[in-house]
């Protein structure tokens, strides 16, 4: 219990040492939301500018063996099931997403919340759903996401996030109070 109260508490203050400190490999300029590292963190590498969403889990062993060595003990009583995972740099995992043993997602990838990926995801693409598919490149991406941003004055917005955002979207101040 002491140590899940440490492991927090260091996560807390510097999610990047954390996660170096339990053995993942991480690049520069990386914001983790996720302490989830699976047991065998040393088996993960995020490149640089990796963005990793709460929730977000990496599991780097195949634990599903069990059937095997309940069918056949003898045969299959030393086999293992480990891989690596590496995520390239300029990527974003999104909210709740599980990762799976020996998948690479390619540079400036970005994987919708709740993906389940059990693949390799290809450069430059945006991956979403259960298993995780591709969904489009990202310059479409980029394209209907600069299509949907509501106009923006940038210096409110940098003096009161909050105001701006609600202005944005249209968001009466009479009814948020009520």
């Amino acid at each position: 219990m002491i140590k899940k109260v440490l492991d927090y508490i260091m996560f807390s203050r510097n999610p990047v040492k954390y996660a170096r400190r339990k053995g993942v490999k991480v690049g520069e300029g990386c914001r983790l939301l996720t302490n989830n590292f699976g047991t065998e963190p040393y088996l993960i590498t995020l490149g640089n500018h990796v963005s990793v969403s709460g929730g977000t889990s990496f599991i780097t062993h195949e634990g599903a063996q069990w059937v095997l060595k309940g069918l056949d003990k003898d045969k299959y009583e030393n086999t293992f099931g480990y891989g690596k995972i590496t995520i390239c740099d300029n990527c974003y995992i999104g909210e709740r997403v599980t990762i799976l043993r020996g998948v690479t997602i390619g540079e400036n990838t970005i994987v919708g919340a709740g993906a389940v990926v059990t693949k390799n995801c290809e450069a430059n693409s945006v991956y979403a759903g259960v298993p995780a598919k591709r969904i489009c490149s990202l310059e479409e991406w980029a394209r209907k996401f600069l299509l949907s941003m509501p106009e923006v004055d940038i210096t409110r917005y940098k003096e009161n996030k909050k105001e701006e955002i609600e202005r944005m979207y249209c968001i009466d101040s009479e009814v948020k109070n009520k």
